[in-house]
């Protein structure tokens, strides 16, 4: 994550202190102007900040925003779970079935700016769940895509709150991503549940 300058502000999660020890430790996490890493629920942090994003979106509504205040909102939200931290009986070794619920994910689209985008690690046991995966996205989401590298089980979904954006490989969101994401990950992208359809470069 220390390479992902590219973002004006970066805020990580994670409810484990020894991920973040260790991150600190032997990768060079740093806490900075632009880079902040704290031990927490992701939900919950998620929950807040859609509060937070929804008060500030009235607010300027009804001209009660002062002059020079920040948008709360964010371009990129990476949810990325260990493997073997999913729901079994959904058939996903990644991510848990919370963060698929429509709570979290009416949240995440809530607190991204139109052009913005959700990055989802997901791990399936087979195609009936990572179908459901993508019908959970479908749901609130304008635009799903995914990304598959060959030989591998693991896919990145990612999800557009407007139609008509597309993620554009040339683009700054993406070009940010790969910092953050395997330069695999985006060789084979494509609309999710159309098959063969490519993103444009």
């Amino acid at each position: 994550m220390r390479k992902c300058d590219k973002f004006e502000c970066m805020q990580a999660v994670d409810v484990d202190k020894v991920v973040l020890d260790l991150a600190h430790q032997h990768f060079g996490l740093r806490n900075s102007g632009h880079m902040k890493a704290e031990v927490g629920d992701a939900l919950q942090f998620m929950s807040r900040l859609a509060e937070e994003v929804a008060k500030s979106l009235v607010g300027r509504k009804n001209n009660e925003t002062s002059v020079g205040a920040s948008d709360p909102r964010v371009h990129v939200i990476v949810v990325d779970v260990d493997v073997d931290e999913g729901d079994a009986r959904l058939g996903l070794s990644s991510p848990p079935s919370s963060f698929l619920e429509r709570k979290f994910l009416t949240e995440a689209r809530t607190v991204l700016h139109t052009g913005g985008l959700l990055a989802m690690n997901v791990v399936p046991t087979g195609a009936k769940a990572y179908h459901g995966v993508v019908a959970a996205l479908s749901s609130i989401f304008e635009e799903v895509y995914e990304s598959v590298v060959e030989g591998d089980v693991n896919r990145v979904v990612f999800a557009l709150p407007a139609k008509g954006t597309g993620l554009h490989l040339d683009g700054i969101l993406a070009s940010a991503l790969r910092n953050v994401l395997d330069v695999q990950l985006f060789t084979g992208i494509h609309r999710a549940g159309i098959g063969g359809l490519k993103i444009s470069s």
